[in-house]
């Protein structure tokens, strides 16, 4: 019965996404009850992603490992503080805007990429 309601909702996993925002945003009482438990919820998430995508693709991504682990530290610790080094010669180092744009730089890319490529029907394993 449950495995039918998930593959029920995963056909609709746009609508859910949209139907789940709106519920949010209109909802306030609801979504500040559950915002304890945001941290599970996204772990399972993650989680169900990863068994929807299944271990071979897993194992296939583990082989770009050396290459993943390089875009990181490139996007996640060079820009930053590139961008911090440049902020500091500048002078403009303790502003507001600075530390928002080093921030912004160093934020990992959205976590759930590989559940919005399932949604699109793409390969979300690699």
């Amino acid at each position: 019965m449950i495995a039918r309601a998930l593959a029920t909702l995963s056909v609709h996993g746009r609508l859910c996404l949209m139907v789940g925002l709106v519920a949010g945003v209109t909802l306030p009482q609801i979504a500040q009850t559950m915002a304890p438990y945001l941290p599970v919820m996204v772990g399972v998430l993650l989680l169900l992603t990863a068994l929807r995508i299944g271990h071979r693709a897993a194992l296939g991504a583990l082989r770009d490992l050396r290459w993943g682990l390089g875009a990181v530290a490139v996007l996640q610790l060079a820009v930053p503080l590139l961008a911090a080094l440049v902020f500091r010669v500048f002078g403009i180092a303790d502003t507001p805007a600075a530390l928002a744009m080093i921030l912004a730089t160093s934020a990992p890319a959205i976590s759930g990429s590989a559940n919005i490529a399932l949604m699109l029907g793409l390969d979300g394993g690699g």
